[in-house]
C-alpha cells in the first residue's frame, strides 16, 4: 500500500511542475493572446471549473452568512490575487524572460513576512531578517548592474504583481483565522471575483483572433494548470506538514528556469543559477524559522541529557 505520506509529497511536487510549466505557456500564449483578456479567460475559466466541481461534490455547499467584513476580504483575495496579481504577472511576461519574472515571485515570502509585520503586527525573528537579508544578497547577484529599460519596467511591474500575491497571502491568513469559508470555496469566490474584475482592462485590448494553439494553452491552464492543481495542492496538505509544502514550494524558481531554459531558449548563466540558489536558501529561512528553532532546541536539550 501507498505510503500517503509520500504520496502527497508526490503530488505537492507535480502541482509545482505544473505551476512552473505555466511560466512557459504564458510566454506562449502572449504570442497571440493580449495578457489581460489571457489572465482573465484562464482565471474565470478556473472558477467554472472548479465551480462545476464543488457543486458536483457536493460536500461543503456555498458559505452563508459571512457578513459583509469577511465577503469584502474575499473579494480582496480575489482582487490582489488575480485581478492585479496575475494582472501584472502577465503582463511582465511581455517585457521581461519567464527566468527573470519567476525570480522576482520567488521574493513573495519575504513580501509577506515584512506586510505581516505592518498588517498583522507579527514580528520577525533576528533569524528571519538574517534569512531576508541573504535573499537581498541573491538578488544582486542575479540581476547586472544595468538592466534595459524595456526589462527595468518589466521588473518593476513583476514586483508590483509579488506585492499583490504578498498581500493575498496576508488577507487569506487573516482570513484563516475565522475558519471560513474553507479553502475550496475561498478559491471559487476569488477567482470568480479577482478573473471575473481581469475582463474590465481587456476591453481596451485588441479582440485577437483565437487560434487552435491558443485555445488549447487556454483549455490547459484553466482546466489542468489551475482547477486540478488546486485540487491536488489541497489534498496533498492534508498529510503535508507546512515547513514540507513550503520546501516543495520554494523548489519553483529553479524549476521555472529550466522549463524557461529548455522550452524557450532562455539565458541561464552561472551567476544566474547562484542568485536563485541563494534567494532560494534565503527564502528557506525565514518560512523554516520555527522549525529551525525547535530543532536547536531539541539538540540543545539532548546534549544536556
Amino acid at each position: 500500500m501507498i505510503n500517503p505520506h509520500l504520496l502527497a509529497l508526490a503530488e505537492a511536487t507535480l502541482v509545482t511542475i505544473l505551476w512552473s510549466s505555466s511560466f512557459v505557456l504564458i510566454k506562449w500564449g502572449l504570442e497571440e493572446l493580449p495578457p489581460f483578456l489571457f489572465a482573465g479567460l484562464r482565471y474565470f475559466g478556473g472558477f467554472l471549473v472548479l465551480l462545476a466541481f464543488a457543486l458536483a461534490l457536493r460536500r461543503q455547499g456555498p458559505p452563508r452568512d459571512l457578513g459583509l467584513r469577511r465577503w469584502v476580504k474575499l473579494a480582496g483575495v480575489g482582487i490582489a490575487a488575480y485581478t492585479l496579481g496575475n494582472g501584472f504577472l502577465f503582463l511582465s511576461l511581455t517585457m521581461i524572460p519567464a527566468v527573470t519574472a519567476s525570480f522576482v515571485q520567488g521574493l513573495i515570502p519575504l513580501l509577506v513576512a515584512v506586510l505581516g509585520v505592518l498588517h498583522l503586527r507579527e514580528r520577525p525573528s533576528l533569524l528571519q531578517i538574517g534569512g531576508i537579508g541573504l535573499a537581498l544578497v541573491g538578488a544582486y547577484i542575479f540581476f547586472p548592474l544595468h538592466v534595459a529599460m524595456g526589462q527595468a519596467m518589466g521588473i518593476i511591474i513583476a514586483l508590483g504583481a509579488a506585492l499583490s500575491f504578498a498581500y493575498q497571502m496576508i488577507l487569506v491568513r487573516d482570513l484563516s483565522r475565522d475558519g471560513v469559508p474553507g479553502p475550496l470555496w475561498l478559491s471559487i469566490i476569488s477567482l470568480g471575483v479577482g478573473g471575473g474584475l481581469l475582463f474590465l482592462p481587456a476591453a481596451f485590448e485588441p479582440f485577437p483572433r483565437l487560434t487552435m494553439t491558443s485555445i488549447a494553452i487556454l483549455l490547459w491552464l484553466a482546466v489542468v494548470n489551475t482547477a486540478f492543481a488546486y485540487v491536488l495542492w489541497n489534498h496533498a496538505l492534508e498529510y503535508l506538514k507546512a515547513f514540507e509544502q513550503a520546501m516543495v514550494a520554494n523548489t519553483m524558481p529553479l524549476q521555472i528556469a529550466l522549463w524557461a531554459w529548455f522550452l524557450l531558449g532562455e539565458e541561464l548563466t552561472l551567476r544566474m543559477v547562484i542568485g536563485l540558489v541563494v534567494v532560494v536558501f534565503g527564502v528557506f529561512v525565514v518560512q523554516a524559522d520555527q522549525y529551525i528553532w525547535s530543532l536547536l532546541r531539541r539538540l540543545s536539550s539532548g546534549r544536556a541529557q
